[in-house]
């Protein structure tokens, strides 16, 4: 809905554009929001998505306020958690910012209240082929701040070998600092809890 007329300003590395939106609205967008389609209109666009998501009587449940964080965090540039997701080019699939009933179709009701939205490939958008309902623990695992360690051919992180080893995080670390295996292998070559050698 948006028309390019002409450039605003210069916002650190990046370029913010002035544009007119099809229903007369004056607005600034950075040009990298105009090229992936995160910000598409003033704004009017998301408040008839709003009004229509109202009409199918479920914006009061919990995988309605899921959906509505995910469209904010990804395409409203004042939202808290813009710069993490749709400031780093986080996107998501037409079928999700078209309305709530696509993600829903796709994603079903979350299988507890512990549950959240999960990207399975944080580097990926939303989508039904990247996104998957996770609890709290498993999503903490998948930050991208996650230390992940290949051993015995097997890609875990930290705190996943940690368990698996049945010791704490910190030994792990000082197993692979002294090349000390992070624990023993079963005869199948899998790896399997080892007494702790330090």
């Amino acid at each position: 809905r948006l028309t390019v007329d002409g450039l605003a300003e210069k916002r650190g590395k990046q370029t913010a554009w002035n544009c007119t939106c099809s229903c007369g609205k004056k607005t600034v967008v950075l040009g990298t929001n105009l090229r992936s389609g995160h910000t598409a209109s003033c704004g009017c666009l998301a408040l008839e998505r709003q009004s229509a998501a109202k009409s199918h009587g479920m914006s009061r449940i919990p995988e309605y306020r899921t959906w509505r964080s995910m469209v904010d965090r990804c395409t409203r540039e004042k939202a808290t958690a813009y710069r993490h997701y749709g400031g780093r080019g986080i996107a998501i699939c037409e079928e999700w910012l078209a309305g709530f009933e696509g993600f829903y179709d796709d994603m079903g009701p979350k299988p507890s209240p512990d549950h959240t939205l999960e990207r399975i490939d944080n580097c990926l958008g939303y989508g039904p082929g990247n996104c998957c309902w996770a609890t709290r623990k498993t999503q903490a695992r998948n930050r991208r701040s996650s230390v992940m360690v290949e051993f015995s051919g097997e890609l875990r992180c930290l705190t996943e070998w940690s368990e698996v080893a049945g010791v704490g995080v910190r030994t792990i670390k000082r197993r692979i600092a002294k090349n000390i295996p992070i624990c023993g292998a079963t005869r199948d070559g899998k790896p399997s809890p080892s007494s702790p050698a330090d």
